[in-house]
């Protein structure tokens, strides 16, 4: 009885290229036929930017109120969860059983 021959690795590499390439090229080609095209962007966004300061709004930032963290005080964090109630924790003795109150 013969010995079956082994694949080459360099055959089993080239399959598997060969393989990945043409499920690349089916995807790309699926894609191209089934994704939307993108909405065009609205003029506004487009435009270009200018490149000077707007000096009113900046004389407006020097009259704005800076307040402190005193000032602000202490800001509490409610939530409409309930806190789940503590139970006691069993105390153990020295001989290893578990005593309940």
């Amino acid at each position: 009885m013969e010995k079956p021959q082994k694949v080459p690795k360099l055959v089993t590499i080239a399959v598997l290229t060969v393989t990945t390439t043409v499920f690349w090229i089916g995807f790309g080609i699926y894609r191209v036929f089934t994704t939307k095209e993108s909405e065009p962007l609205p003029s506004e966004v487009t435009l270009p930017l200018s490149p000077t300061l707007d000096q009113t709004v900046l004389s407006g930032l020097q009259a704005r109120l800076l307040l402190t963290e005193a000032e602000i005080g202490e800001t509490i964090l409610t939530t409409n969860e309930a806190t789940p109630a503590a139970s006691p924790v069993p105390e153990a003795t020295g001989s290893g059983e578990v005593v309940q109150e």
